[in-house]
């Protein structure tokens, strides 16, 4: 093959290679666009006429488009083993934030399935006590309406674990009631 021949060759493969790009780009961005959601993990307190309240921990989600989306529900990944999968649990947000600082009605409590706007903000609350962060917590996080996985940055969650393991320490903590 002459010089000619080659450069036909990798014009052709180049040219095939621009067309995959742009059928790609069109597809993602028009015909089957899916949310970008950002999310975080902290533990807070509410300051009011009377004070600080009960330390409890948030979980906010804020959809950055270019669709709106609806988070189905809230989990943790919980480290199993050096060559097994992580365990996933989900987690049970409070259900009468912020009167009640204790009571849950199980995964879908708190407000969820929760649709959220390009652009908006929601907040899960979770119990603050001896609970699930004992475990080795791998990643927090929500699933949303696509089956995707959201997770917030494992900064984050170190964070609130080294948090936790200080009050607990301290016996700052309440304690779980028995199921």
């Amino acid at each position: 093959m002459t010089t000619a021949d080659w450069a036909l060759v990798i014009s052709i493969c180049s040219a095939f290679v621009a067309l995959l790009s742009f059928v790609w780009n069109v597809w993602s961005k028009f015909i089957y666009p899916k949310p970008t959601l950002v999310v975080g993990f902290t533990l807070q307190n509410i300051l009011d006429a009377n004070g600080l309240s009960d330390p409890f921990l948030s979980l906010s989600v804020t959809n950055h488009g270019p669709v709106a989306c609806t988070v189905t529900h809230s989990f943790v990944e919980i480290y199993n083993g050096l060559f097994r999968g992580a365990r996933i649990a989900l987690i049970n947000p409070l259900s009468n934030f912020p009167y009640d600082f204790e009571t849950t009605r199980g995964p879908f409590s708190g407000g969820l399935p929760k649709k959220i706007e390009v652009g908006e903000q929601f907040s899960l609350h979770y119990w603050y006590g001896e609970n699930w962060l004992d475990e080795k917590i791998l990643r927090v996080g929500v699933w949303d309406s696509f089956n995707r996985k959201h997770v917030c940055p494992r900064s984050y969650l170190r964070e609130v674990q080294k948090r936790y393991l200080e009050d607990k320490a301290a016996g700052k903590l309440a304690k779980a009631e028995p199921r």
